[in-house]
């Protein structure tokens, strides 16, 4: 599974550990910056995703607690959700928004995370990115992120993420017989080292009338 694969499916999937005691064990950190388009016209609504890659048991994670060093914010990401992939194990936090009105404060954020048994540990990452992708346009955004990869995902009626990768179907129909419950698309692209995740507008999947 790619990186870029791998990142997206922790945004959607939730996965169960046994629980141990023992001090939680950091290996790294990856923040995303996400713009979410609702139409080829509209600005994006950003947001931030936290990826933490973990030594330690991903699944006893209680809360994550992030605070920008640059203007105070805090956000606390309580009951993160747990991916394991590739022998491999991660805790995340999606949907994390700005103060309203304002862009995220770029630099370094401290990072303290939390299991279970109330053990803590306290990390640093750094956050960046260019400013002038919050005011770009789709046609814009596709010129500005460079060595991008594209992929497409599908969500059933309740807006579930069941397929994430490169499309391997020319029509609609052809995406029905193999997704059935498939509903709805969008085309999600990611910039290198998914610093940026593009999620292009929701389009409805046409299905043929049955007599």
């Amino acid at each position: 599974m790619s990186k870029a694969l791998l990142f997206f499916a922790s945004l959607c999937a939730l996965f169960l550990f046994s629980c141990a005691d023992s001090t939680p064990d950091l290996a790294e950190v990856q923040p995303s910056l996400v713009l979410n388009y609702k139409n080829d016209d509209s600005l994006p609504e950003s947001s931030l995703s936290i990826f933490v890659r973990t030594t330690s048991e991903a699944a006893r994670v209680e809360s994550i607690l992030l605070e920008s060093r640059n203007d105070g914010l805090c956000w606390l990401i309580e009951n993160p959700k747990t991916l394991f992939a590739n022998g491999e194990q991660f805790a995340y936090g999606k949907g994390i928004f700005p103060r309203e009105g304002f862009s995220f404060s770029q630099g370094i954020y401290d990072l303290t995370y939390t299991d279970s048994a109330g053990n803590s540990v306290k990390t640093e990452f750094e956050f960046s990115y260019e400013k002038s992708l919050l005011n770009a346009n789709l046609s814009k955004v596709q010129e500005m992120i460079l060595d991008s990869t594209e992929f497409l995902a599908l969500y059933d009626a309740s807006q579930q993420l069941i397929f994430l990768g490169k499309s391997k179907w020319e029509t609609d129909d052809d995406i029905q017989k193999s997704q059935t419950t498939a509903e709805s698309r969008r085309k999600v692209v990611f910039s290198k080292e998914n610093r940026v995740i593009c999620l292009f507008p929701l389009e409805k999947i046409h299905k043929n009338k049955t007599e």
